[in-house]
């Protein structure tokens, strides 16, 4: 407790270059995996190529993506980009499939209503399926907020100043208490970020809790 005390300036820094991370890939990702869906809605084929391809990119191990992306972006591998580039492949990874069942689950009902009632095609699509969609869509994040909150701490091994800092450090220093604290640290980042999310998709989805289960 009081080499938490002690270097108290040193975590809240930790954890705010985390959070810096961590926050512009999520937002990106799921952006692009609400297009992505809202696309394949409207054409099945592109959906299939890129919800292939975002499978095969999952599988690539982390540690290889972040000395392979310094090459293509022109940038040190020390750099705070890099980690967020890899972050935000994993995460549309993870989040164009979600994106992909969530508008497949919308029922053709509301679909068909909001088409009599003069919608058209792309209408239908970010007026009606997103928004009935969205309940999935929120799940999807919270889960792949979890796993980039936790690959965030993997940029620590290239030098990326992160809560992961604190885990490299302290095994390196065989401090204890410091991988105590790093570990503790990302967990209630990752609790923190998921009841953001849930009270967000409460404000965002009211009328999801009264629908028939």
């Amino acid at each position: 407790m009081n080499w938490v005390m002690q270097n108290s300036s040193f975590i809240g820094q930790l954890f705010l270059n985390h959070t810096v991370l961590i926050v512009p890939p999520l937002i990106v990702a799921f952006i692009c995996a609400v297009l992505v869906g809202a696309l394949g809605a409207q054409y099945p084929r592109v959906q299939e190529i890129i919800g292939g391809a975002c499978q095969l990119l999952y599988t690539i191990p982390s540690l290889p993506l972040l000395v392979i992306t310094p090459i293509f972006l022109g940038v040190s591998i020390t750099s705070p980009v890099t980690v967020m580039v890899a972050l935000g492949l994993y995460a549309v990874a993870l989040l164009v499939r979600t994106s992909i069942d969530a508008f497949a689950s919308v029922d053709n009902t509301h679909l068909q209503s909001a088409e009599t009632l003069g919608y058209g095609p792309w209408r239908i699509t970010f007026g009606v399926r997103c928004v009935l969609a969205l309940p999935v869509l929120m799940a999807g994040l919270r889960v792949a907020t979890m796993s980039t909150v936790s690959l965030a701490s993997i940029g620590a091994l290239v030098g990326v100043s992160s809560l992961g800092t604190l885990l490299t450090d302290g095994f390196q220093r065989s401090l204890t208490v410091e991988v105590v604290t790093g570990i503790i640290a990302i967990v209630a980042m990752a609790l923190l970020c998921d009841a953001i999310l849930r009270f967000a998709t409460k404000l965002l989805t009211p009328w999801a809790e009264r629908l028939p289960q």
